[in-house]
């Protein structure tokens, strides 16, 4: 069994993507979120339906940019990349067509709409911040969450994590800057 090194792999990959007929001439059609516009003009965002997501990159020449949008649902062509550096396959997007408000963002619309009438973002429903919080809660997808912590842990007497590191202590066991993690 031969093994490749991840630049020749990458290497690989690219090429097979760029032989592609398909992936060098496609339509695909979906919604737009996690829209971004440089400084320079090009947008960067991300192209979805209810299974799946795919990375575009229209540059600031291409036709249709006018009309991106978070939630709207569009068609657009383009060419399959794939970003040898970061391992990444980007749509190239050079044409873009609205086709209106798309099934997600209509369907988050609707769940605002029914929230409003059951009244939940009325003002008297608010409550006030207190000034000095007595329980911070910190939700994060991975360990890295010491770059949190360490900022925190001059004033915190008490962090609990749902990260399983096999400690289990009561909270009086806890005394200012410690930080305990707690299986859940």
């Amino acid at each position: 069994m031969k093994s490749l090194t991840v630049s020749q792999a990458s290497t690989y990959i690219k090429q097979l993507i760029t032989q592609d007929e398909l992936l060098g001439d496609i339509w695909i059609t979906g919604e737009i979120s996690n829209l971004r516009i440089s400084t320079a003009g090009h947008a960067y965002f991300t192209l979805k339906d209810p299974h799946s997501q795919i990375k575009c990159v229209m540059f600031a020449r291409s036709t249709g940019l006018n009309i991106l949008e978070n939630g709207r649902s569009v068609t657009s062509h383009g060419r399959m990349s794939f970003y040898e550096t970061s391992g990444s396959l980007d749509l190239l997007v050079n044409i873009i067509i609205s086709e209106g408000s798309g099934p997600l963002a209509m369907e988050f619309e609707k769940l605002k709409y029914n929230l409003d009438n059951e009244g939940l973002f009325e003002q008297s429903r608010k409550r006030h911040l207190p000034r000095f919080p007595r329980t911070i809660g910190l939700i994060t997808r991975s360990l890295p969450i010491h770059d949190n912590v360490h900022r925190m842990s001059k004033s915190v007497v008490y962090i609990k994590t749902n990260i399983d590191s096999g400690m289990e202590r009561k909270k009086t066991d806890f005394k200012k800057g410690d930080i305990a993690y707690f299986p859940t």
